[in-house]
């Protein structure tokens, strides 16, 4: 069984953030993080651990991205 990716997910976040113009730094403002090149490494795939994966579906589930 092949681990879960969520590129289609990550695509989606980085279309709804340019058509919304939210940076990075406000996705971490909103999620707690510290460090807005985290959750740009999260986001754009760099780095696919299962805190990448949460951050990207917990993105997806608050702002209802479709």
């Amino acid at each position: 069984m092949s681990e879960l990716t969520l590129e289609s997910g990550r695509r989606k976040i980085l279309e709804w953030m340019q058509a919304n113009d939210v940076s990075y730094q406000d996705i971490a403002t909103a999620f707690g993080y510290k460090n807005k090149q985290t959750v740009r490494d999260y986001i754009t795939g760099d780095v696919d651990s299962t805190k990448a994966n949460e951050l990207v579906l917990r993105i997806i589930s608050k702002f209802r991205i479709r």
